[in-house]
């Protein structure tokens, strides 16, 4: 059982992850729609996984911001960066920016805990279409 704070601006995302989440006993799931809401709900609840769509409210790979606030705030934070982007450039760019794990949107529905679990326990989490790019140099 976790607390989960959910970064995305898509209300049917967001009710889709919950209930996942909520099904496969996540205890509580918060969430934000914007990099600012992100990082006061992260300040104010402290959530075991933050879970951070790389585009947000149009802006591309907004959500890397969000990331290095979190992990310059918090640098042991547990944070999945979820996004769409299965471009080499962006997954690097999450994992340096401070992602402790990378999922893909279009990922099964169970992929979802699994990687959220993952990166709570802090081990590295990459979604097996991306994993190859996260041994490159």
């Amino acid at each position: 059982m976790s607390e989960v704070l959910l970064v995305d601006d898509h209300p049917i995302i967001v009710a889709a992850c919950r209930w996942l989440l909520e099904h496969d006993g996540v205890t509580t799931v918060f969430d934000a729609n914007d990099v600012l809401t992100g990082y006061q709900a992260f300040l104010q609840h402290e959530p075991d996984v933050a879970i951070v769509d790389l585009r947000l409210q149009g802006q591309d790979l907004a959500g890397l911001a969000l990331i290095k606030r979190i992990r310059s705030y918090a640098p042991h934070a547990a944070i999945l960066a979820f996004s769409m982007h299965l471009d080499p450039l962006v997954v690097s760019a999450a994992i340096r920016a401070g992602a402790t794990g990378y999922l893909l949107k279009d990922s099964p529905p169970d992929e979802l805990a699994n990687a959220v679990e993952h990166v709570r326990s802090g081990r590295r989490c990459m979604d097996r279409q991306a994993a190859w790019i996260s041994r490159l140099p």
